[in-house]
């Protein structure tokens, strides 16, 4: 999205996201996630050979230009800079990197960009990372998720949800025939905590109670 296309390759590390070695066939095989990621925005994946500096070092290289060239710049202890304000740092920094000239080429980074004509268009909807879980809502209006139990509208109980998790930031999406239910802020796994939501309640006694 920041780039405005996708372009035809995408080089990766040898990360488990994106690639795992199969152990019995003795090769690299895609992520199947990453395969479906790829798919859906039409790139290439490849893998950096190990030990090969024409692709590896790639990767590498950027890393070590972050470190020695963006950090040093913010000062201080990083542990201690939010990282709202981290990324706005490192998008200054960005722009002052773009904007120098390339002594080899005689041109800026923005204005080489600006000839790049083999990016691929976005699709209109992007990829769906979130993780999906089918749940149920039992008789007393409950869904169990990793041992914690949570309070659903009345109208749902019996009733199958489609549940999409976010592994980001915890948060449990529902939908029902295509209808978003609730959005649940998970508590920790294993704690046999049962979650109630005060204006779910609020809102089924007014229901019975025909208000």
């Amino acid at each position: 999205k920041h780039f405005g296309g996708i372009p035809k390759e995408v080089l990766f590390d040898n990360m488990k996201t994106a690639y795992v070695y199969n152990v019995g066939e003795e090769k690299w095989e895609v992520n199947v996630k990453m395969a479906a990621f790829a798919a859906h925005y039409g790139f290439v994946p490849r893998r950096c050979k190990v030990y090969r500096p024409k692709t590896k070092g790639k990767v590498e290289r950027e890393v070590r230009y972050v470190r020695t060239s963006f950090l040093p710049s913010v000062g201080g202890d990083l542990s201690l800079v939010p990282t709202a304000r981290l990324n706005e740092l490192a998008e200054l920094w960005v722009e002052r990197v773009n904007a120098r000239t390339i002594r080899d080429f005689g041109q800026t980074r923005m204005e080489r960009f600006a000839e790049e004509t083999n990016l691929h268009s976005l699709p209109e909807k992007h990829f769906e990372y979130r993780l999906p879980e089918p749940l149920v809502v039992n008789r007393e209006g409950l869904i169990t998720f990793q041992t914690n139990r949570y309070s659903m509208p009345s109208d749902y109980r019996g009733k199958q949800q489609e549940g999409l998790l976010d592994p980001t930031n915890r948060k449990l999406t529902l939908t029902c025939d295509g209808v978003i239910v609730r959005t649940l802020t998970l508590a920790a796994a294993g704690l046999k905590e049962k979650i109630i939501d005060l204006r779910i309640v609020r809102n089924t006694l007014k229901h019975a109670q025909g208000v």
